[in-house]
């Protein structure tokens, strides 16, 4: 294909992210959705002070759908803001607050969060992700090195 959005794989859909995931995952196991390996959540930044980002992240029915949309090696990618320097308050205490809020929540249904920063994403500064997995065996797999992905990769595909 020429554009991935041409893969008969992908689908595009252009909603409200909280109604959709919620409408379809809110209670685990009864979705007839199919599932996803990974979902990559680049929503408002929580660093931000605007009135819905302090819901969006407090929403418990909507991060349980996050982790009930996934399957059960599945991970979570969420964009969490510029990265933090030594002068920044801790997160609870500071403009942050609505990114420790997240993080508090997201940790209650995700057995483990990997946090990094990446100074080459073409913003001015570098920028931080959060990478949520439902399971220990899930989390090994960030420290493969190239070579055993690949060998993963073209088996599953």
């Amino acid at each position: 294909a020429d554009s991935c959005f041409d893969d008969s794989r992908a689908s595009v859909e252009f909603e409200d992210a909280f109604k959709w995931f919620i409408d379809r995952f809110e209670d685990y196991g009864s979705s007839t959705e199919e599932k996803f390996d990974v979902i990559i959540m680049d929503a408002l930044d929580p660093d931000r002070l605007v009135e819905i980002v302090g819901s969006l992240y407090k929403e418990n029915a909507f991060i349980n759908s996050l982790s009930n949309a996934l399957t059960e090696e599945g991970v979570l990618v969420v964009q969490i803001g510029g990265s933090e320097s030594i002068a920044d308050p801790p997160d609870e205490m500071g403009p942050g607050k609505d990114t420790a809020n997240m993080m508090e929540a997201l940790q209650s249904v995700f057995e483990s969060m990997h946090e990094y920063d990446e100074g080459h994403s073409e913003f001015d500064a570098p920028w931080t992700y959060l990478v949520c997995f439902k399971d220990s065996i899930t989390r090994a797999s960030w420290y493969r090195n190239a070579a055993e992905i690949d060998v993963e990769l073209h088996q599953r595909t």
